[in-house]
């Protein structure tokens, strides 16, 4: 609970502090659904994602999505986007979220990176490299299904390219 308080009071200096505020930022906030397909380089695992990303401000998001690797992740992201060009962009993100693996669910930890491209005002394209941590006690699936083993022993590396609409 203090870290959700925490993460919270740090979104809010962030939107009121006023390199970052929205009364500086002229545009229309933009709001952007993402479409994601990608795998994990340590197993032969595929992945595929849809989420929608809020900025904030201009150089601040969340983005909530429902992520699949071998088991549902539902989960969120906290952006800080960093404009490297007029079209590009190095958005590093931090996120949690929630899976029915294990019992009865389990938390995952999300850190990555969002390398985007604006095509043009309504399309951008990313390539989004992240590792998933998950609780130290979850319940292996299996190695069975798409190769997964324990997942306590390796931390799932994903990467993924998608759209941005």
């Amino acid at each position: 609970m203090k870290t959700i308080i925490l993460f919270l009071f740090i979104i809010c200096l962030l939107i009121n502090y006023s390199i970052l505020s929205q009364t500086k930022y002229t545009g229309k906030p933009e709001v952007y659904y993402e479409i994601k397909i990608g795998g994990e380089i340590n197993r032969i695992v595929p992945s595929f994602g849809i989420g929608k990303n809020f900025y904030l401000t201009k150089y601040v998001s969340l983005a909530p999505e429902l992520i699949v690797i071998g088991a549902p992740v539902l989960g969120g992201t906290f952006r800080i986007n960093i404009p490297i060009m007029k079209s590009f962009k190095l958005s590093p993100e931090a996120g949690f979220g929630l899976t029915p693996v294990g019992f009865p669910i389990s938390a995952v930890g999300i850190l990555g990176l969002n390398i985007s491209y604006k095509l043009n005002n309504h399309v951008s394209i990313f390539i989004e490299p992240r590792i998933y941590y998950y609780h130290e006690k979850i319940v292996s699936i299996g190695s069975g299904f798409f190769g997964i083993d324990d997942l306590n022993k390796n931390k799932p590396l994903v990467i993924t390219v998608g759209v941005g609409l």
